[in-house]
Formats: C-alpha cells, structure tokens, sequence
C-alpha cells in the first residue's frame, strides 16, 4: 500500500533555525519525498504460521545532498489508543526494509502495546528522515497505517448477542441493559432442551456456551462461561421445563444466568442481619441511579453477615453466599435467595473478617454482591486548584486540595436564588439543587427530586444577557475561583459564556478544571428532574425518572 506523504515541520528546530541562520528555501523545496509502503493493508495473523512473514513495511531512500549532510533515519511503531511507548529504532545501515513474522507481530501488539487477544488494532508505521549540515533543510517525513488482527483467546465481547438453541424455537437478539451496557437481559418463555448464545464481534462469529463446553444444568445462581467459534463444537444449558425464565450475560464477569422468574422475590427492603450487624434493622438502601442496585457504607462487626428481604411486611427470604463463607473482598461474588429460617441452621452466611468500615452493593440484575473493605474501597476523587475564598477570610495555601463528596448546580437556572438556610454558600448555590453521592460509587453524584427550574437570570461573563436555564457543576458551594465541571461549549473568563443545548436522557461529556471550563454551560432539558454526574468518567445525563 502506498502511504500519504506528510512533510513534518518540526517547530522548535525551526524556531531555532530562525535566530541562528536563514532557511534555505531552495533547499527546502526539493522535489523528492520519502516514501514508505507496507506489504497489506489489513493483516490477520496466524498462530498456526507463526515464522512465517505476515507483514513487510520498506521505504525509499532519502535525497542526496552531498557529503556535507548526515542524514538520520528515525522508524517508529505505535498502536492507536496503547499507553506504551513507541517502538522505535535509528537506522544507518542502509536497510530501508523491516519484515516482520506472525509470531513477531503478536508479541509486540499484545506484549508491548497491551492489544486484545484475537482483536483488532491499528498500528501506525513512520519514518522521519533528518538532514543535519550547514543548511537547515526541512525534514521528510512519511506514515503507512495497517490494520491488524491478533489471534489467541477470544474476547468476552459482543457487539450483537442472540439466544438460541433447542430450547428456543427461533433465535432472538437481546439487547444490553439500559442501566449498565456490559449485561444483556431477556425475560420470556424456553422449553425444555438447551440453549446457548451466538455472539457477533467485529468480524467474528463466535458463541457464548458452559466453560465446560458441554451441556450443563442451570442453577439459581451465576454459572460461568466461555467464548468459542460459531464453528467450533460446543454445549449449551439445559432447560428442565417448559417455563418463563430471566437470561442475564454479564460480560464483565463472563457469566451466564438463567433462572425461572417464579423465584425472583419481590423487595420492598433490603436489611443486615447476623452477629456483624452493629444494630437491628439496618438498610441496605436502593440506589437513586439504579433501581436493580442497593448499597451500604458503615461499620460492621466482625462476625456473620446476611441479608433479610422485606416484602410485605415479612422478611421470609434472605440473600446469602451461593457457596462458601468468604467475603472475596472487592470482587463480585454470586449470591443466592433461601428461606430465612434455613440461615443459622445451615450456617449460609458471609463471615466478616474484621471489624470496620465496609461498602456492600447487591446488584439484583446481574445476582452479585460486592463486599469492600478499607483496604480495596473505592476512594473520593482528590482535585487540586487555586482558591481564593475562605470562610474566614484567612489567607489559604494553594495549590488548594479537596475531597470531592458533593456537587453544587450553579447557572442562570434559578436566577442566583440564595439557599435559604446555609447564608453562607454564594449566591444562586443551594442544597436544594446539589448532587449526592453514590453509596455504590463515589464518582456518580446523583439530584433525584422535583423538576428542576428553567429560570432566566443575566450570564455576567457574557456581557449581562439573559439565558435560560443554564448549568454546571462546583465542588464546593462558591460561584468564582472553584473546581467545575461545565460542558465542551467554547467559552473565555470575562469575554463569553458558552451554552449546551441538552435533551431527555441523552449522555454528554463534561470538561473539568479551573479554565475557561467555569463558563461552559448545559442548557437543562424541559422536565428534568434527575441529574447524574460521572466526575471518573467525565460524563453527565439529564433525564426524567420516577
């Protein structure tokens, strides 16, 4: 493939170039240009041909400019979207050619670059050529980019994801969670027989089937599974009866789940129970951005833990290990529901190893509970800015460091109201209008109550116009030399605000820091009454919910 030339103007040498000596453009505006070509343009590598060459990347040799110029080569490989270093290689030898085996390329994309297993990636090839002699001349400099496939394991991924099998009369498409798009779920009828999952990923055709590999009996609790080719022999899991079952996949924990939703317990509450409960009655609380997912941060006891349902007024069932005592802690583990009764008995409970702080999150949806002790507990987000306000108005040290366990809405979207009982939060920032924080996660800040307002008030950085219904997001509740989070609008401190037009359940990004970011601006929705902010992975969405 022949690659796009690029001539690289590097800056500082130029700019170097300009105080010592002129440029000489004659020179500068030779003819030739390096070129450097690669032997394909897609590549599949072949374990099964692992010595074999699989890709040949040459280019031309630079101009001539006589024996008053050393001319360099510099060859560099990088992966796009790879946090490793460029590999890279100066070349005097003359060698204009690089081959590389199957087994060459595997090792550098996946040892290197960290690259997926049978994965693709794009990897970007570039020679520089410099010429260094009493003339400044302007470097070539020449890319070729090839896509290529790794082999090894396949990837518990899937870009489709379909139920098929004995069990099912025709295949149907399940699609991913709108909570959480790493589990897909389906509720309807099977019949007796099996069932397994063909899998579309990139350009793959694979199946989700028991790690086994052959036919396995479902159970109530998560069963693990394994990715194969469409075309490889496999297994599914057997239905025992004609019935309505719930199909959970979680490719996070690469595990399938298959249970008849006659022993899904209705929850009106979730309780601690057990010796390691400090008190009676304590409240595994729902989560305001998941319904499906309860949590816990406090103090435990050291001791045995487990966790009575209440529904109607009665606590009959209780969510136990499905296995075993252990914690696993800051790892999910499956769980499973049994009668309450059957608890001390049958000694089904997780032992607390040691007294202390402990976040506990059931997810309903996909049958797992994560224990965190102090020690792998998700920790508060640490920002670090210059501040100028002090409640005292004593002077303070910056750079300013702070925890970040709240978010404050500031905009024209109240018209500055004051908040009516912390006089002394600035103008237009209230609790009222703040975000909570996650028990199950501390990045997520979550306002979950009336609809919001969609005032109009006068934007002081854009020259006293009214806007309507504008916001961003404070870790504190000052309006001026503050941690933000605002939107990617274009804005300048004390030239122009920018504004985000928004909609009802649409994800946006959100761009932090102590910059022109303070006067970006969302424009909230008509009817929102549910803000969540995501300050790990940037990102915010308004909507309206229950």
């Amino acid at each position: 493939m022949k690659a796009i030339h690029k001539s690289a103007f590097l800056l500082g040498a130029l700019a170097l170039a300009a105080c010592n000596e002129e440029v000489d453009n004659a020179y500068s505006r030779h003819n030739f240009v390096v070129e450097i070509n690669s032997s394909a343009q897609t590549v599949i590598l072949d374990e099964d041909a692992a010595d074999e060459t699989a890709l040949t990347v040459e280019w031309t040799p630079a101009a001539e400019y006589g024996d008053d110029y050393i001319v360099t080569y510099y060859y560099q490989i990088e992966v796009d979207g790879s946090k490793s270093e460029a590999v890279t290689e100066y070349e005097d030898t003359g060698n204009f050619r690089r081959e590389y085996t199957n087994a060459d390329l595997q090792d550098m994309l996946v040892n290197h670059f960290g690259a997926l297993t049978s994965s693709y990636c794009d990897v970007r090839f570039t020679i520089t050529v410099s010429f260094d002699g009493p003339t400044l001349i302007v470097p070539d400099e020449a890319t070729v980019n090839v896509r290529v496939k790794t082999y090894g394991p396949k990837q518990f991924e899937a870009d489709e994801l379909y139920l098929s099998g004995t069990g099912f009369e025709t295949p149907v498409q399940i699609v991913a969670s709108e909570s959480n798009p790493r589990l897909f779920v389906w509720t309807g009828t099977l019949k007796q027989g099996t069932v397994y999952f063909p899998v579309v990923y990139g350009d793959e055709n694979n199946v989700i089937v028991p790690a086994s590999g052959a036919d396995t009996e479902i159970g109530e609790t998560p069963m693990e599974a394994q990715v194969l080719g469409a075309d490889e022999t496999h297994g599914g899991w057997k239905i025992p009866a004609d019935d309505e079952y719930r199909v959970t996949v979680n490719l996070d924990a690469k595990t399938v789940t298959i249970i008849p939703t006659s022993s899904i317990v209705e929850i009106d509450k979730i309780y601690l129970a057990g010796t390691a409960a400090p008190e009676a009655e304590i409240e595994v609380a729902q989560t305001l951005e998941n319904a499906s997912v309860y949590a816990f941060r406090g103090e435990l006891n050291a001791g045995t833990l487990y966790l009575p349902l209440l529904y109607d007024e009665k606590t009959e069932m209780s969510f136990v290990p499905a296995e075993g005592n252990d914690i696993h802690d800051g790892e999910a583990s499956p769980y499973m529901q049994v009668a309450t009764s059957s608890v001390a008995p049958n000694n089904r409970y997780w032992t607390i190893p040691d007294a202390g702080t402990y976040r506990i999150v059931v997810d309903l949806t996909a049958k797992t509970i994560t224990f965190r002790s102090a020690a792998t507990d998700l920790k508060n987000t640490v920002v670090s800015f210059n501040k100028t306000y002090t409640n005292d108005g004593t002077p303070t040290a910056n750079p300013y460091e702070m925890e970040v366990t709240q978010l404050w809405m500031y905009g024209t979207f109240n018209n500055y109201e004051r908040d009516p009982v912390n006089t002394d939060y600035f103008l237009g920032i209230s609790d009222t209008y703040s975000l909570r924080q996650s028990l199950a996660n501390p990045n997520i800040y979550v306002y979950k109550g009336a609809v919001l307002p969609r005032k109009s008030g006068n934007d002081g950085n854009n020259g006293n116009k009214p806007v309507t219904g504008s916001v961003n997001f404070k870790v504190a509740p000052w309006n001026y030399n503050v941690y933000c989070y605002g939107s990617t609008a274009d804005a300048a401190q004390k030239q122009y605000s920018g504004y985000t037009e928004t909609s009802l359940g649409q994800s946006l990004e959100l761009v932090e820091g102590q910059g022109d970011n303070r006067f970006a601006y969302f424009i909230i929705p008509e009817g929102c009454n549910y803000v969540e902010v995501d300050i790990e992975k940037k990102t915010v969405v308004f909507d309206n919910r229950e």
